[in-house]
């Protein structure tokens, strides 16, 4: 199974979850290639290059998302949803926040990296409440546990990312 974006690219999409994602793929990429987006890449260049024209405002709600966004998602595959939901958020922000975010008129395919690990995991006691804090779970607990510590190998599987290009592309064709 090839996964794009989490999409199970597999699995054909449905003409009704298709016409949902084009429709708000090429009204985000119309924001994208706005010149109020031209104008903020500029911006950021200047800011970026310690030359800046004005202060620069970011604007990311973080876990407000779910209150600005409750169950807008309408695509019936659960895969497509992440994708939905990130073309959305970048319309929303656009339309409401006018901050100084820029939209970039891509999608971003994910690398395929591999991780063994640092031979110990990361434990998390989370809260109970929805958007609660968590608490980190001790690993270590006695001087014998540092041996299991050991340098993570992390590789790119470049020839899977490869495959996954295609995949991508014939998303939004007809």
């Amino acid at each position: 199974m090839a996964v794009v974006y989490g999409i199970d690219t597999d699995k054909p999409i449905s003409p009704e979850d298709r016409k949902i994602l084009r429709d708000l793929a090429k009204r985000a990429a119309e924001i994208a290639s706005s010149q109020q987006m031209k104008d903020r890449i500029s911006l950021w260049k200047k800011h970026n290059s310690l030359s800046p024209v004005r202060p620069m405002i970011l604007v990311f709600p973080e876990g407000g998302w779910k209150e600005i966004l409750p169950d807008s998602c309408k695509c019936s595959r659960k895969d497509l949803v992440p994708l939905e939901w990130s073309f959305q958020s970048q319309i929303y922000e656009y339309e409401h926040f006018q901050g100084d975010n820029v939209i970039d008129p891509v999608i971003h395919v994910q690398k395929v990296i591999h991780d063994s690990g640092w031979g110990i995991k990361a434990q998390w006691q989370h809260s109970h409440e929805d958007r609660g804090a968590r608490t980190f779970k001790p690993v270590i607990h006695e001087p014998s546990d540092l041996k299991k510590i050991q340098k993570p190998a992390i590789t790119y599987d470049e020839k899977a990312a490869q495959k996954l290009l295609p995949y991508r592309r014939n998303y939004w064709a007809t």
